[in-house]
């Protein structure tokens, strides 16, 4: 690979951002991480707020734009204005160019389903999986089709994890192992390691010529529903939470099944990590 390819990773001091970026780099190219705060020596930084930024110019200046952001939930304002007036700003940056654009979106723009795959009509019911939605949409409406990759990620979790499900066992096994969820625990989710997800969005973009484009389903290898995950973390970890549940009246965002045949038409699909291996290793540590 090139050192004169030039890389920039919108939200690239997050969980994710930072991880591709080192998997990056070894394939010589040069890779700046854009974010709220420098948190990764030995790459170029860029400081950027999406909430405040409104010049994104340039992006022009790069080859391959990975744009990480609105992975957030909470204020749902700042989520939705990163997923509409941030995209439509970034988007309209790179409208027109030779930039090659991968958008790390999120299965939640699916809603609940019984089967999916790329083709399925998208559905959310969920503020999250709207707003997802709506960004990739606002993309789709101003790039080239044959410089826009859209990845649809499923529920990261690793060592430096501190959001979802997984992080917050985590941080109860090491606290009081009194947890709560405003669900019933039929909350159906997939979850990827970091690690993996990093190696195959990297063998997307890098692994093939001519390179991918268009919508690829990433939904990692396990599913659990919230009691499922409980009683996994229980089991690896040789404890007993104390656990209290919400009634709820509807599940939101439940998908049965998830196709990966397009994803492993394009990718080796190799996952190295386990769910129970992860809390195994928490417990002997």
């Amino acid at each position: 690979m090139s050192t004169a390819i030039k890389a920039i990773i919108l939200g690239g001091t997050g969980l994710l951002g930072k991880a591709l970026a080192k998997k990056m780099v070894s394939h010589g190219v040069s890779v700046d991480l854009a974010g709220r705060k420098e948190a990764l020596n030995g790459f170029g930084f860029l400081q950027l707020d999406a909430l405040t930024c409104d010049d994104y110019k340039f992006l022009k200046e790069y080859d391959i734009v990975i744009d990480c952001l609105g992975q957030v939930t909470n204020p749902i304002t700042d989520c939705a204005f990163i997923n509409t007036t941030a995209a439509l700003r970034i988007a309209k940056a790179v409208a027109g160019t030779k930039v090659y654009y991968v958008k790390i979106s999120s299965l939640a723009v699916y809603g609940s389903a019984e089967l999916v795959d790329e083709t399925t009509p998208c559905n959310p019911d969920s503020a999250y999986g709207a707003l997802k939605l709506a960004s990739e949409n606002i993309v789709a409406e101003l790039l080239k089709p044959g410089n826009l990759l859209n990845i649809r990620l499923s529920n990261l979790y690793s060592d430096a994890a501190n959001k979802g499900v997984i992080a917050y066992l985590k941080r109860e096994y090491n606290g009081n192992k009194s947890i709560f969820f405003d669900n019933d625990g039929s909350l159906l989710r997939y979850y990827i390691h970091v690690d993996d997800a990093v190696d195959i969005i990297d063998n997307l973009i890098f692994g093939t010529d001519p390179k991918n484009t268009g919508t690829i389903n990433l939904p990692g290898p396990e599913k659990y529903t919230v009691k499922e995950l409980i009683a996994v973390a229980e089991a690896a970890l040789n404890i007993s939470y104390g656990t209290s549940f919400k009634k709820s009246d509807f599940v939101w965002g439940n998908i049965q099944d998830i196709s990966t045949e397009k994803l492993a038409s394009h990718t080796t699909l190799q996952y190295q990590h386990t769910i129970s291996d992860y809390f195994k290793k928490i417990a002997s540590s």
